[in-house]
């Protein structure tokens, strides 16, 4: 198994599991089977960039976000976590942190 693909399945998995999703439920969003799904989080089979986009379309997040490099540092680690956070959210709950972020790196300027 690749790298990338092991990678890959462990962040569609982490993503899907921060929205509360099954697999079944992610297969279905993403018009694909749940066998197939469990094969990809495992990195035991390819993907093309089509089911990758399906995927991520599924779960609400750009493709590139499933292939994102494993985080090596405490810092990055917490910024990938956020990340994680925030696709749980609704967009409501989202703007709302957004607010916040900006309000806090303001704050910081002064």
């Amino acid at each position: 198994m690749s790298e990338l693909l092991r990678l890959t399945g462990k962040n569609i998995r982490e993503i899907r599991n921060a929205q509360k999703l099954t697999q079944q439920e992610l297969a279905e969003k993403a018009g694909i089977s749940s066998k197939y799904l469990g094969e990809i989080e495992r990195a035991e089979v390819n993907l093309s960039v089509d089911v990758l986009g399906l995927i991520g379309k599924g779960l609400g997040v750009d493709a590139c976000m499933l292939i994102a490099s494993d985080v090596d540092t405490e810092e990055s680690k917490k910024i990938h976590d956020i990340e994680m956070i925030l696709h749980a959210l609704d967009s409501e709950h989202v703007e709302l942190l957004y607010i916040l972020a900006k309000a806090m790196r303001d704050i910081r300027r002064d």
